[in-house]
């Protein structure tokens, strides 16, 4: 008392002495509030040398200090709310002492009710730090049911939440919701226990009063804390919370509309009726922010919906959701369109995810959709705007994962082809990616024959043409855009490239043809990157590919040591060393296959003897 008494920068020094007695560490945590920056250890005045290394100290010895400073001066306030978060830190959380904790707690109930905010909160610091230290995880079930009592400070965090309803300052009534949230969390998951159905049903009040505040901070928070609340709660509760629901998707503020449309997907399916009718009015909303929440909403929904196994849900999907993200892939924001994109190639991509290491699920996006959704696709590749194009071409693999009909693959591809002519090279470059990622997804050759048809067609009768055509073009750029072709086919089928394939030889020997072709080509860029594809993708080639390969490359070389000045000196660099690293390759190869012919006679021996 006399260290408080003789001014704040000795209460620094009062909380070390408490850390010491009472063995706890003094970290951040324990002192530094929310928008209190006068409690950080490395600003702890260095006295603990000239204290007793042992100091018989009790908890209780503390409680006269508590009482004192919860009715004194308005520091002295603020410091008792730290002193009880010290105090409750000390060992097993005073589990052993509960007349203290009983103490600790009136204490707090009258500091929340204190006239200053800052007492408030740095009280409600406390509170959260308290709940930090509950832990339910010991108690036993029987089935749904456990006979043990709960905490008694749940239901007393519960009553100061429903307090902080009725305070002035709107960021205090937001922490109410926390508080709520946090106690929801420690409540037993599933279980039949009166004491943790009581404390649900005093929780739900505190969401309902708090959609319906006057500041748009609170309504923040209780947006933003709504999917773990619906996690933390039973599933009968989540029923309850649809007017909640609903209110805050019809409420003014944009952040609070983002928020509360991440909750949606954890709702149970058959609340689907009453708010997809609620949700397609956001399509129309002035805020960007919202309509891109609700392109990501509708693309989980998709999943959500294929996910029941349920004729409604999935009539859901070609009813409501789908023309749904065609009218946001309509709008006028690119930032939107591009979430619509995106939720279209999650949406899909989750039909390759495997949840038991077992055959990958049935599609989300059927043929029927995808036809659907192309005429969209086909206007976006129009769009003005890049990065719009770009994004249109970026979900084209994933399209064609949904389909091994060589007519619908084709017509998708046009999405690519129409964009490999493109002014911006990031677009091209996307374009071509998309055309030479046409593979059937998780359907690998040797597998099934009706996906190696779609593959080799593929192959053989769209992106080989383009290549050709590319290589031949009188636009040095597109001249430029063949090897980034010949670079993405290699990287995407690698599978279809192998020697095991009869057919392929076919692939690289028109690969072979087309950088024999460039290597007379009047740019020395295009020639230069003959080697540098070369040193990257060379080793996909056989060995009498690589003796091709290598007089090609000698020639090329001769062709621009006999220029004038000796040619370019980059297109000399890169054709050297590709030579080099495919003479490499060739040496390697003949040491394989001499070490091969030993071992097979070793084998003979072995199997004569």
């Amino acid at each position: 008392l006399i260290l408080l008494d003789s001014g704040e920068e000795n209460y620094k020094v009062l909380f070390q002495l408490m850390a010491h007695d009472l063995n706890i560490p003094l970290s951040d945590e324990l002192l530094q509030g929310e928008g209190n920056a006068i409690l950080t250890e490395d600003k702890m005045p260095d006295i603990m040398s000239h204290v007793d290394d042992v100091r018989d100290v009790s908890v209780t010895t503390y409680l006269p200090l508590v009482h004192a400073t919860s009715q004194a001066a308005l520091s002295k306030r603020k410091c008792c709310a730290v002193v009880c978060r010290l105090l409750w830190s000390s060992k097993g959380h005073l589990v052993d002492h509960p007349n203290v904790r009983l103490q600790i707690r009136g204490v707090l109930t009258r500091l929340l009710h204190d006239v200053d905010g800052g007492v408030r909160q740095t009280t409600v610091q406390t509170l959260l730090f308290i709940i930090s230290t509950l832990d339910h995880t010991h108690l036993n079930f029987v089935g749904d049911v456990t006979h043990e009592r709960l905490d008694p400070t749940l239901g007393w965090l519960i009553t100061l939440a429903q307090r902080l309803l009725t305070d002035p300052v709107a960021d205090l009534r937001s922490k109410s919701v926390l508080l709520a949230t946090e106690v929801a969390a420690m409540l037993p998951k599933g279980a039949s226990n009166i004491e943790s159905y009581l404390l649900q049903c005093k929780i739900l009040p505190i969401t309902s009063r708090t959609a319906e505040d006057k500041n748009a901070i609170v309504r923040q928070a209780l947006a933003l804390h709504l999917p773990r609340l619906i996690a933390a709660l039973s599933p009968h509760w989540v029923g309850v919370l649809l007017d909640v629901i609903i209110a805050l998707l019809g409420d003014d503020d944009h952040i609070v509309k983002i928020g509360v449309l991440v909750t949606l997907v954890d709702l149970e399916p058959t609340l689907l009726d009453t708010i997809l009718p609620l949700i397609l009015k956001l399509v129309s909303d002035e805020a960007a922010g919202v309509r891109c929440a609700l392109a990501r909403t509708a693309g989980q929904l998709l999943v959500h919906c294929h996910r029941g196994d349920n004729k409604d849900l999935q009539g859901h999907m070609d009813a409501t959701l789908l023309p749904l993200i065609q009218r946001l892939l309509h709008d006028d924001d690119a930032q939107v369109t591009s979430a619509a994109l995106r939720a279209v190639s999650d949406a899909t991509s989750y039909s390759k995810m495997r949840a038991d290491g077992g055959p990958s699920a049935k599609a989300i996006l059927t043929e029927k959709h995808v036809l659907r959704l192309l005429p969209t696709l086909r206007h976006l590749t129009t769009n003005p705007i890049w990065r719009v194009r770009s994004s249109a071409v970026e979900i084209v693999p994933t399209l064609l994962e949904c389909t091994y009909k060589l007519d619908v693959r084709v017509e998708i591809a046009q999405l690519c082809i129409s964009l490999l002519n493109d002014k911006v090279d990031c677009v091209r470059t996307m374009a071509a990616e998309a055309l030479c990622g046409g593979k059937c997804a998780q359907s690998p050759i040797v597998e099934s024959s009706q996906h190696e048809l779609a593959d080799f067609e593929w192959i053989d009768l769209v992106v080989l043409p383009h290549l050709k055509a590319c290589s031949q073009s009188q636009d040095y750029r597109q001249r430029l855009l063949s090897f980034k072709i010949i670079r993405a086919l290699f990287r995407h089928s690698d599978n279809l490239l192998s020697n095991q394939i009869n057919t392929l030889p076919k692939l690289r020997q028109a690969i072979i043809g087309i950088l024999q072709t460039l290597t007379t080509d009047p740019v020395a860029n295009v020639r230069l990157n003959i080697g540098r594809i070369l040193c990257n993708c060379a080793q996909h080639f056989d060995a009498a590919e690589h003796a091709t390969l290598t007089c090609m490359l000698e020639d090329l070389l001769a062709l621009e040591t006999a220029k004038t000045d000796g040619g370019d000196r980059d297109v000399r660099l890169f054709t050297h060393k590709a030579r080099v690293y495919i003479q490499n390759l060739y040496s390697q190869n003949y040491e394989k296959e001499e070490t091969d012919q030993e071992i097979r006679k070793d084998s003979s021996k072995i199997d004569r003897t």
